[in-house]
């Protein structure tokens, strides 16, 4: 009887230990996501800024300028993924926007004064990045910042005097910052959401028929983009 007894607690052990190593076994080697590969993506989103003109002659006008509105683009990069699951990887975007704003014009030291025959405006017609990412990994999860280069094209008028003049498009410069989360929500489909922060700094532009100017426009963005993962 006790060696029946013995024989059935050492199989019973023997089983426990072989459940027990196959399922360290499962934990130790369950797929985890890999976010090594390249994506292409599509995003859209909202933005809003504060910009700006400021004359430099007469009484040197100023105007404070804040162009907000929807946004629309694409964007691709590559990722890859090391053993400690930290990720590095370059992303670039274009994006099309639909943001614009026109200001009263004011004159320093003067109290404000609103009149419709004196306004300056700045539309952002189309930015595009190239920006550095560093993110960790967190089997689908991807939180990561990002930054880099930005350009703008800002297409700029004024009303002086009652009178409209377009003065064309502006190209501006300047850098961003950004902090987001990537989700694999399948081997192949990424789903993003972003915050980002570009300061195209000060350019100073010659009008041919009004005062040299310097302008100033920097922005705040929230994004969401899906992209495919090849």
């Amino acid at each position: 009887m006790n060696r029946i007894a013995a024989l059935l607690a050492g199989a019973a052990f023997s089983a426990a230990a072989t459940s027990a190593m196959a399922a360290d076994a499962v934990y130790d080697f369950a797929p985890v996501y890999d976010w090594t590969g390249a994506y292409l993506g599509a995003q859209v989103g909202y933005g809003w800024g504060n910009g700006g003109v400021q004359y430099h002659g007469g009484a040197d006008p100023f105007s404070d300028i804040s162009p907000d509105g929807f946004l629309a683009g694409i964007y691709a990069g590559y990722n890859h993924q090391f053993s400690s699951r930290w990720v590095l990887g370059v992303d670039a975007d274009i994006t099309w926007h639909n943001a614009d704003d026109w200001a009263y014009r004011q004159v320093p030291g003067s109290p404000p004064f609103n009149d419709p025959d004196y306004m300056d405006g700045q539309d952002i017609k189309w930015s595009a990045a190239l920006r550095g990412k560093v993110g960790y990994a967190v089997d689908r999860w991807l939180p990561y910042v990002a930054g880099g280069v930005s350009v703008a094209k800002v297409n700029l008028g004024n009303i002086d005097g009652g009178i409209y003049t377009d003065f064309g498009d502006a190209t501006f410069t300047g850098w961003n910052l950004g902090v987001g989360v990537d989700y694999a929500w399948s081997d192949n489909l990424l789903l993003r959401a972003e915050y980002r922060y570009t300061d195209f700094g000060n350019k100073n532009v010659e009008h041919p028929s009004f005062f040299p100017s310097t302008l100033h426009l920097e922005t705040s963005e929230v994004r969401f983009g899906i992209a495919y993962k090849f």
